[in-house]
């Protein structure tokens, strides 16, 4: 009969039930007995606004109608029926009948706006920012979620019972279903496969799912010194520098009795360029002299260079941050189950995915992965990124908008139909309306802030140099040393073989 209800478009358990008794009971207390029996029955369907009219054969002529009400002192929050109440009474005399109300103000809603500090279950799990656990205290403090059920236990006066999710979400959503747990939290997405299942309160905040990868390392490239500068600095410096260059060596050329090569006034303009003196030496020593300066100006220039180009403004590689790319790379997919939902998308880069998809169980141990291993990338809520410490963020980067999965809205998943969910949607619209969910978010991001500089404030790193980060001044150091060398040799080799008489 349940099942054949639930098969009706227009089924609604919330809806009054009048259950008509057409056997007559032999006594008052028979008669409650039944009624007790056919409320406990529907109570345990979730069905709790029932109204069952009976009569008994202490007055025949007598119409009884029953009901219990569920938040009521013995009634132990409905989930036992102790007390049933005499709505109203209908009589028949000499053919005319009589209504009397017995208990007037019964016909009240079945669900007041006090529960009696009734408890609720909520099954959480650990999902900042809608929820944050201390594991200290092993309790849930903080979090968007954490914040609507706090207010709606306050509006409503029933009392929270916050359970650690300790198993997969499949399985709560089983117990869910067979009324063991009567809310879940935690950043849920409503599934409309599950919605014949279970039910959901409005929608109150928004989140996306998006693709997550390893961040690049910078790329120490030896030769980093040139591309602090941009071409045109580098073209605007050589033109700068020809320019003076052909001015004095025309000046000599014309005005002065000593000239100079071209080559000399190249080194000394070079030499003023950056910040060196260079003096003019007789003898045929003099290309030693310019390549030491060559050497010393290069080094110093080139250290600074390195210093400001390397560790102020570092470069990276290519960072991946498209989904094509996700497919040419040949990566690893993972995520958790509820974003297999969401794959179903047209395209060789959806289709790769779907193929290559891993269901991930543990959320946290997915991303960790995925931000050591540069060939595996995790589908996972932005949001969530942002705020679980527990994820290695500095390591991890995370696909821009345009690439999001899925823009989704988070709920508060309930037993089918349950019956406090037209006492929780008012009041979760008020809190959207009110911008109090919104403020809620701001303030969390605001403490997340707060805390990251906290956090690098107290940290007292000596960040240290690696070889890898070095090796270019080196290798830089050594080709010049070979060339200065070279010019050595060769004017050793001149002065052995055409040796140069100076007469004084």
């Amino acid at each position: 009969m349940y099942d054949n209800w639930r098969s009706f478009s227009n089924w609604n358990p919330s809806a009054q039930f009048i259950i008509f008794l057409t056997q007559i009971e032999e006594s008052q207390d028979e008669m409650d007995e039944t009624i007790t029996e056919i409320l406990i029955f529907f109570s345990n369907l979730n069905i709790f606004n029932v109204n069952v009219i009976a009569r008994n054969e202490d007055n025949e002529d007598e119409v009884l109608s029953k009901s219990m009400f569920p938040y009521d002192a013995w009634n132990h929050c409905g989930k036992r029926v102790i007390s049933i109440e005499l709505l109203d009474s209908c009589v028949l005399e000499d053919g005319d009948v009589f209504v009397d109300e017995q208990v007037k103000g019964k016909f009240q809603d079945k669900f007041p706006n006090n529960l009696q500090s009734c408890p609720l279950k909520v099954y959480a799990r650990i999902f900042e920012p809608y929820t944050f656990y201390n594991s200290s205290t092993k309790k849930f403090y903080e979090g968007i979620d954490f914040q609507i059920i706090q207010t709606l236990s306050e509006s409503l006066n029933f009392s929270t019972e916050f359970i650690l999710q300790n198993k997969t979400l499949f399985h709560i959503l089983q117990e869910l279903m067979e009324n063991d747990v009567e809310l879940v939290v935690g950043g849920i997405d409503e599934d409309p496969n599950l919605a014949q299942y279970i039910s959901a309160t409005r929608p109150y905040f928004q989140d996306e799912l998006t693709w997550c990868v390893r961040k690049v390392d910078f790329d120490y490239d030896w030769l980093s010194f040139v591309y602090s500068f941009r071409a045109s600095t580098w073209f605007l410096i050589a033109a700068v520098s020809i320019n003076v260059m052909t001015f004095l060596y025309l000046y000599e050329r014309y005005f002065e009795k000593k000239k100079s090569s071209f080559l000399k006034i190249y080194f000394m303009i070079f030499g003023v360029l950056f910040n060196q003196n260079m003096g003019r030496t007789v003898g045929f020593c003099e290309n030693r002299h310019y390549v030491v300066f060559w050497i010393r100006s290069d080094n110093f220039q080139y250290f600074q260079g390195f210093l400001f180009g390397k560790l102020t403004l570092p470069r990276s590689p290519h960072q991946i941050s498209t989904v094509s790319e996700l497919r040419e790379k040949e990566m690893k997919i993972s995520g958790s189950v509820s974003i297999i939902n969401h794959l179903n998308k047209d395209g060789k880069d959806y289709e790769y995915i779907r193929k290559m998809f891993d269901v991930c169980y543990n959320e946290e141990e997915c991303v960790s992965e995925a931000a050591s291993n540069p060939e595996k990338a995790v589908a996972i809520s932005r949001l969530h990124t942002f705020y679980n410490p527990r994820i290695p963020r500095n390591n991890l980067f995370c696909f821009p908008r345009e690439q999001n999965i899925h823009s989704f809205l988070s709920t508060i998943l309930t037993s089918k139909n349950h019956h406090l969910l037209r006492k929780f949607n008012p009041i979760i619209q008020k809190l959207i309306e009110s911008g109090h969910i919104l403020q809620w978010a701001k303030n969390l991001d605001f403490q997340r802030k707060i805390g990251d500089i906290k956090k690098r404030m107290q940290e007292k790193k000596v960040y240290k140099l690696s070889l890898e980060q070095v090796k270019g001044p080196f290798i830089y150091i050594f080709i010049v040393f070979g060339i200065a060398f070279v010019v050595f040799i060769l004017e050793k080799w001149v002065n052995i073989y055409f040796p140069l008489e100076i007469s004084f």
